[in-house]
């Protein structure tokens, strides 16, 4: 189907909006009325339609950055602070400071070390008994 220079320009146009909201690319592409083939082919031979849609998409991405830290950093209406989005927010921009690692200690009775016992129900008669 060959589009002319208007729909090709509204299409473009339209993707460009549905990727600043926040959706895939092919979302976007089929919500215009393209195919995903048609999308990265009008990528490749338009540059900038290449860079309108990266920088779109990257605005949407700093969109989610900033609702982030604001939940990370201001109390809700209740005077709450979401302590989720501060631990991902601290884990993901300082992470030598906050790395996430959890550890796991394990003791026997009363704190002695662990004793570790293998047992094996008796061999059926396809599996004989191994001999010491």
């Amino acid at each position: 189907m060959a589009f002319t220079q208007d729909e090709v320009a509204s299409c473009k146009a339209a993707i460009i909006q549905s990727l600043l909201n926040g959706s895939t690319r092919q979302t976007s592409a089929i919500a215009s009325g393209i195919s995903r083939p048609t999308f990265y082919r009008w990528i490749d031979e338009d540059q900038d339609f290449k860079e309108a849609c990266e920088r779109a998409e990257a605005s949407a991405i700093q969109s989610v950055i900033n609702a982030l830290f604001i939940a990370a950093s201001r109390p809700d209406e209740k005077g709450k602070y979401n302590v989720g989005a501060i631990v991902f927010y601290l884990c993901n921009r300082s992470r030598q400071e906050w790395i996430n690692v959890q550890r796991v200690e394990q003791t026997g009775a009363a704190g002695a070390p662990m004793v570790v016992k293998f047992t094996r129900d008796k061999p059926t008669e396809a599996e004989p008994e191994a001999k010491a």
